[in-house]
């Protein structure tokens, strides 16, 4: 009995200290996407698109040059995501590894590709889109491995309703933006690098394709 109570004992404290991992793993994430989503919403709101004037995500396009907090959000963000890829392979593999990953090369994409094309407009209202959630279900966790059930349960209540909103309906309403209010402020031309301007046939469609691939496995 005393050797089952002390491989019972160590099992515990094993279990405990993957949850204080785990908790210290979500308190990382919930600083960046806090910093991130507080960032990125001061940035839009001294924007003309703020807060879902969709049409201005294009108007006057392109802004080649980029204010340097802009600049600095913008790659801080895409270099968050090159590091998640690697967190991804150290960290013990979880069912949803594969659809992880995907997620993260196509944000990858999206937000290096955007900031090629000066797109970064509507780069900057997807990504305080997709921050809210993140925030929610990061304390949601942090609250069940606190062993504070009742409290997590409402905090996954806020997170289930911040998803829907914000991955869902508001963010396809910027995909709509992408796919009409372009076509209808622009038109297809050469690409010039020397002004940024990067609307063509091409990169219009790899947007589409990139955005709708996300919306599918935020669905998933």
């Amino acid at each position: 009995q005393s050797s089952e109570a002390l491989n019972e004992r160590a099992k515990a404290l094993r279990t405990r200290e993957k949850e204080v991992l785990r908790f210290a793993e979500q308190g990382f994430s919930l600083i960046y996407y806090t910093c991130s989503w507080s960032l990125g919403l001061y940035i839009a709101s001294g924007e003309s698109y703020w807060p879902l004037n969709t049409v201005e995500y294009w108007t006057n396009y392109p802004q080649f040059q980029l204010q340097p907090l802009f600049k600095f959000y913008y790659l801080a963000s895409c270099a968050f995501y090159i590091q998640q890829l690697f967190v991804l392979h150290v960290e013990a593999r979880r069912s949803d590894h594969w659809q992880m990953f995907s997620h993260h090369v196509i944000t990858i994409a999206l937000i290096a590709g955007s900031y090629t094309c000066s797109y970064h407009r509507v780069g900057n209202a997807i990504l305080c889109l997709m921050d809210p959630s993140d925030i929610a279900l990061n304390i949601a966790k942090m609250l069940k491995y606190a062993g504070w059930q009742t409290t997590c349960d409402i905090a996954f209540g806020v997170f289930m309703v911040s998803w829907l909103v914000t991955r869902h309906i508001l963010y396809m309403r910027v995909v709509w933006s992408c796919i009409y209010d372009t076509l209808n402020v622009m038109t297809f031309h050469p690409t010039s690098r020397q002004t940024g301007d990067y609307f063509n046939r091409t990169a219009y469609l790899a947007l589409i394709g990139l955005l709708g691939a996300l919306q599918v496995l935020l669905l998933m």
